[in-house]
C-alpha cells in the first residue's frame, strides 16, 4: 500500500496519501520517477521470483558499486538497472 510506495520512490507517506485523496498533484518529476519504478518492476519480475526480486532491489549490489538497486534507480534513472536486468536475464550476472 501507501508505505510500499513511499519507501520505493524515497518519499513520506503522507505524500502519497495526498496524492491518493486529490489533495496533491504530483509533480512532473515524481511523476516520471513513479514511470521509471513501473517499468523497472515489471522488468524486474518477469526475470527474477518475487523473493529474488525483492532481495536484488533492495540489497547492495556489486554491480552499482554497492550500491542498492532501488537507491541507484532514484540517483540515476531505469537505465542502469534494466541494463543490469538485461544482464542477468541473459545469465551474465548472478
Amino acid at each position: 500500500g501507501i508505505i510500499v510506495v513511499a519507501n520505493l520512490l524515497g518519499i513520506s507517506k503522507s505524500t502519497v496519501s495526498r496524492w491518493k485523496d486529490g489533495s496533491k498533484p504530483i509533480s512532473g518529476l515524481m511523476s516520471a520517477r513513479i514511470s521509471d519504478m513501473h517499468y523497472v518492476l515489471n522488468r524486474l519480475f518477469q526475470t527474477l521470483n518475487p523473493a529474488m526480486a525483492s532481495a536484488w532491489l533492495t540489497c547492495a549490489e556489486p554491480q552499482f558499486g554497492g550500491a542498492r538497486p532501488i537507491d541507484v534507480l532514484a540517483k540515476r534513472g531505469a537505465a542502469p538497472l534494466i541494463r543490469a536486468l538485461e544482464g542477468i536475464a541473459a545469465g551474465t550476472y548472478m
